[in-house]
């Protein structure tokens, strides 16, 4: 890696910020051999594709979520099966894979801006925490990579721009039914070079075509009614306007246990934002008006907090999460500011700053998912241990678990283990709270996602001093457990 000359007597303190994506690039690797228990989301997509294909799209319409990933998991498990490390390591694939398509779509930026945005990606709790879960998210990490390192590379004068714009085309459809912030991002991108180019009626064309096909699923969804179950007053989301928006955003991609160090963050990054887009209009470097992708990363980052801002007004929609559709913006933004930071010879003051921000953000992120990984690792929810002490302390056959929603998602869900670990001679039937009073006895339930309030309510009503509560270890008290009804 090239090191800026002036920058040669901090060689030693530069010899972190190599070392930052490694460490990311571990969390996401280490333990993603072990089969640690699912939790019920992952429950939720890996008991799903254990259906036959039928269903599986029966499923897909009944559910929130897009079609894509549960698709490919499918195939996936129908492959290898549906063992924990084995249904993650499709994740874990497509993490690896955006980060190697990062790294060679940022080499032009070269040295230390370079590092800087393999830096912000891989230190984000996002890239470790969600290449160890088998949900959506990698997938749709990689489709945004792709996206948006297609609509930064995008020019007209240069040859191969046809197949440019049919690739940002293809990942933007994608990337638009896989995830509904990708749905966003790809809407974003393609109206950005749309109007870039507004002059040119063909790439125009292409766009609006492709605009029109990102949009398909979301009307199958809404002439479904299943916008309805997201609405305002149904969404366990809440976001309190746009700067809770904001607040959000920032805590995603700057950790911070205050909110005073969430407004130091963002107004560091702000500034940084402000002055590097200031200077780039004084500045000719590799990245000017002539080839504008310092222009669309910051147009794209800001109209998409924008976007988002606005639907959190009508419906929340803002999890950490899901804005794992910026961090390849966010991410190249970083190294295109630090490239023209470095290349206008700034005092040298000025620049150990920057580089000394951007390992601190490091470390903190780092140290952030750490934590964070720590506790997916503990399992976070004991799903499997639980069903085992079912499957190998059970005296009767009346075994029951707490439903708290009617669907046919809820009853894959608890029975995912009890039938795998049982060799499918034991299944789980329903039984609602109120119906406690009545369980004859002796009888098992499992209890999944409850609070300490639940199992307390539970063991009230059932009236029986001998009941057992068994929990397993977990990460997060009181998700799982089984009430033992003597």
């Amino acid at each position: 890696m090239r090191i800026n000359t002036k920058l040669k007597p901090f060689h030693a303190f530069l010899a972190l910020l190599y070392l930052l994506p490694a460490t990311g690039l571990g969390l996401a690797v280490y333990k993603s051999w072990t089969n640690y228990s699912f939790w019920s989301d992952e429950l939720g997509s890996v008991s799903m594709s254990l259906l036959i294909w039928s269903d599986v799209w029966a499923a897909i319409l009944s559910d929130v979520h897009p079609p894509m990933f549960q698709l490919v998991l499918k195939a996936w498990v129908s492959l290898l099966g549906s063992n924990e490390s084995l249904a993650r390591l499709l994740s874990l694939g497509c993490a690896l894979i955006s980060l190697a398509v990062l790294a060679l779509n940022t080499r032009a930026m070269k040295g230390l801006a370079q590092w800087s945005a393999i830096t912000i990606f891989t230190t984000s709790f996002l890239f470790p925490f969600y290449a160890q879960e088998a949900r959506s998210y990698s997938l749709t990490l990689l489709l945004s990579t792709l996206v948006t390192v297609n609509l930064l590379k995008y020019n007209p004068q240069q040859n191969g721009s046809k197949k440019g714009i049919w690739a940002l085309s293809c990942y933007s459809i994608a990337l638009s039914v896989t995830h509904y912030f990708g749905l966003l991002l790809s809407l974003c991108a393609l109206s950005i070079l749309a109007f870039e180019h507004r002059r040119d009626k063909k790439l125009i064309c292409i766009c609006l075509a492709t605009i029109l096909t990102c949009l398909a699923w979301p009307m199958i969804h809404y002439a479904s009614g299943l916008f309805e179950l997201k609405g305002a007053k149904n969404a366990w989301m809440v976001v309190n306007g746009p700067i809770d928006s904001a607040r959000i955003f920032t805590r995603t991609f700057f950790p911070a246990s205050s909110d005073t160090l969430l407004v130091i963050y963002g107004s560091i990054f702000l500034a940084i934002l402000a002055y590097g887009l200031r200077a780039q209009y004084r500045y000719q470097s590799p990245y000017n008006t002539q080839n504008p992708t310092i222009y669309r990363a910051t147009s794209l980052l800001v109209s998409m907090i924008v976007v988002i801002s606005l639907a959190d007004v009508i419906s929340p929609i803002s999890t950490e999460r899901n804005f794992i559709v910026l961090l390849p913006t966010l991410s190249i933004l970083t190294g295109l500011l630090v490239h023209n930071w470095l290349q206008r010879q700034e005092p040298l003051i000025t620049s150990s700053v920057l580089i000394i921000l951007i390992i601190s953000t490091g470390l903190n992120n780092l140290h952030f998912a750490a934590t964070l990984m720590s506790l997916k690792w503990g399992p976070q929810q004991n799903w499997r241990e639980t069903a085992q002490f079912v499957v190998n302390n059970r005296t009767t056959e009346r075994l029951y678990y707490l439903r708290n929603r009617d669907d046919e998602e809820t009853d894959r869900v608890f029975n995912f283990y009890i039938q795998k670990l049982s060799d499918n001679t034991l299944g789980l039937e329903r039984i609602y709270i109120g119906q406690i009073p009545e369980i004859s006895r002796p009888a098992f339930l499992l209890l999944g996602g409850t609070s300490p309030s639940v199992v307390k309510e539970v063991m009230q009503l059932s009236k029986s001093p001998e009941a057992l509560f068994f929990q397993p270890k977990q990460s997060l008290s009181s998700t799982t457990g089984v009430i033992i009804f003597k």
